[in-house]
């Protein structure tokens, strides 16, 4: 039913109700549904803050009502789409921390908007912006430091800002100042794993550096380090699909270790074609267990970089007796690939 223009409370409730349906639909993978519930949300928040203009936690509930909107829109119609709901968001979350600068739930709004469109902008290419940004994103953690000071959230925001300044580093070539900024995300990571150790997602935020910077490390970082990070990453994952078995985050990133360690391993080979085979053999094997885990969605990903590792053998002149094995190991995954499209 529709609720009478004149009555908030009833436009609240309906808000509300429209909000978790959505909530629901997407949970469910029914993104089509959510937009659809989600954009009438937003409209319905509209109308709220029409009535009552100066308040500002209606102002941030239509921001993040553009926000719910803008992660449909992404997995419907595109990121471009999205990223309009996502600026008009920003805009909002903007105004709201300069009008309340003492408040930490505006201004932690303000930063997570900031890593979110700070993303968006690397994938688009528009690095300049992206940097913009991420200055504006250390501001709000300045500020998170003085108005929640050892709060999880404010860890997160740490972590976050160190993590897209290695994404936006290595978007400009920028290796070594990319791996600086990925060990410096470590610590907030753990700091916050500490406050929140249940935190499924904290704990898939923590595993992801300690085996991120491993991987991008290459052969510059030692046998023993690496397998150090790998290892507490494997306790903590461990934990965590004990609880969640079918986490499918942690799943894959506990592939990804396996995959990551046996490329270390491989660094320790001095003869370069063995070494080149031992990596071939590793991605292999990370696209096969991601096959046979069902997890589709980096599955074309995975081949693709096993397939990589292939160029460098089959480009030699004498090409190595391992080759054939692994370019048939190789057809099979590429079948399979098209298979699950």
């Amino acid at each position: 039913t529709k609720a009478r223009p004149d009555n908030l409370q009833a436009l609240q409730c309906q808000y509300d109700i429209l909000r978790l349906i959505g909530d629901i639909d997407a949970d469910d993978g029914r993104w089509s549904s959510a937009l659809q519930f989600r954009m009438q949300a937003r409209d319905l928040q509209r109308r709220i803050l029409d009535r009552a203009p100066s308040d500002a936690l209606a102002r941030a509930e239509y921001a993040t009502a553009m926000v719910r909107v803008g992660d449909a829109e992404a997995r419907v119609r595109g990121e471009l789409v999205a990223k309009a709901s996502y600026d008009v968001a920003h805009i909002l979350y903007q105004a709201l921390a300069l009008q309340n600068p003492d408040s930490g739930r505006h201004i932690d709004d303000l930063g997570w908007s900031c890593d979110r469109t700070a993303s968006l902008a690397i994938r688009f290419g528009q690095l300049d912006r992206a940097e913009e940004l991420l200055r504006e994103r250390a501001r709000c953690n300045e500020r998170l430091r003085v108005l929640r000071p050892g709060q999880g959230s404010t860890f997160s925001g740490e972590r976050s800002l160190h993590w897209l300044s290695s994404v936006l580093a290595r978007s400009r070539g920028q290796d070594d100042l990319a791996l600086r900024e990925l060990r410096l995300a470590i610590e907030p990571a753990r700091a916050q794993h500490r406050l929140e150790p249940n935190s499924p997602l904290v704990t898939i935020d923590l595993c992801s550096n300690l085996v991120s910077f491993p991987y991008l490390s290459g052969s510059s970082m030692s046998l023993s380090a690496a397998l150090e990070m790998l290892d507490e990453a494997d306790r903590l994952l461990d934990g965590l699909l004990a609880l969640e078995p079918r986490n499918e985050m942690g799943r894959k990133l506990r592939i990804w270790a396996e995959c990551v360690r046996s490329i270390h391993l491989a660094h320790q080979v001095s003869e370069p074609v063995q070494a080149n085979v031992l990596r071939a053999e590793a991605r292999i094997a990370y696209a096969n267990k991601v096959f046979r885990e069902g997890l589709g969605s980096v599955l074309e990903e995975a081949v693709a970089a096993a397939r990589g590792e292939l160029a460098p053998l089959e480009a030699l002149t004498q090409q190595p007796p391992e080759l054939p094995q692994l370019q048939s190991q190789m057809a099979l995954l590429e079948q399979q690939t098209l298979t699950h499209r």
